[in-house]
């Protein structure tokens, strides 16, 4: 049934440099400093990869937009009471794994992305208040002027922003590709079982190389 699903959607979902942009989520210092409550432990080393992504994708003008979550106390959301993490933290009260720490709170560090991504000022940074980064925000309209049909994605967390996001862009008619060695969360279980429903459900999983690749050959 994989191999299945990966020929047919080849055949749906491909890759061409006028209609490709590359979304790449939360790759901020709260999912990657160390001591972060919410590090993601493959987190950092993905930033090499992204870095190799953005350059080949600039190559052909294609937009890059960089995502941001971040947790508003002024308007209490319920990802605070499922993610204490990114709540305030509390005066003389530890911090860490399920407790308040003001993980990507807004105005915070923490919420920051990390300084070793090759951004420049032209790329798009959408900030964001729930995990998917086409909810009430104009990342929608944003992409339909550049006149984007295919979205790549990488960045952190596989089976959440990532996966909300995927959902997203595929109920706005958007194709994905999400790039397997691009993406991670906290747990090696989670990242395959994210990775094997997305493939067999809407998504093609591809690795950073093959979609440079299918880019390049598209765009001769």
């Amino acid at each position: 049934m994989g191999d299945f699903h990966a020929l047919l959607y080849k055949g749906v979902i491909s890759l061409r440099p006028g209609e490709t942009a590359l979304i790449v989520v939360d790759m901020q210092k709260g999912f990657l400093d160390d001591g972060a409550a919410l590090k993601v432990p493959e987190g950092r080393a993905l930033i090499p990869v992204i870095n190799r992504v953005i350059r080949a994708l600039r190559r052909w003008g294609a937009p890059v937009v960089f995502t941001q979550f971040v947790y508003d106390p002024q308007v209490p959301s319920l990802f605070g009471e499922l993610h204490p993490e990114h709540k305030p933290p509390q005066p003389n009260q530890p911090t860490g794994l399920g407790r308040p720490s003001g993980c990507c709170l807004l105005g915070d560090e923490s919420a920051e992305l990390h300084p070793d991504l090759e951004r420049q000022p032209s790329d798009y940074v959408l900030q964001k208040l729930g995990y998917d980064a086409f909810y009430q925000t104009p990342l929608d309209d944003y992409l339909r002027l550049k006149g984007v049909r295919t979205l790549m994605l990488t960045g952190v967390l596989t089976d959440v922003c990532v996966w909300h996001t995927v959902s997203g862009a595929v109920h706005r008619n958007y194709k994905v590709v999400v790039l397997k060695d691009a993406v991670a969360t906290l747990s090696a279980e989670a990242q395959r079982s994210t990775l094997n429903s997305l493939a067999w459900s809407v998504a093609r999983i591809l690795t950073a190389d093959q979609a440079i690749a299918e880019l390049e050959a598209a765009g001769k």
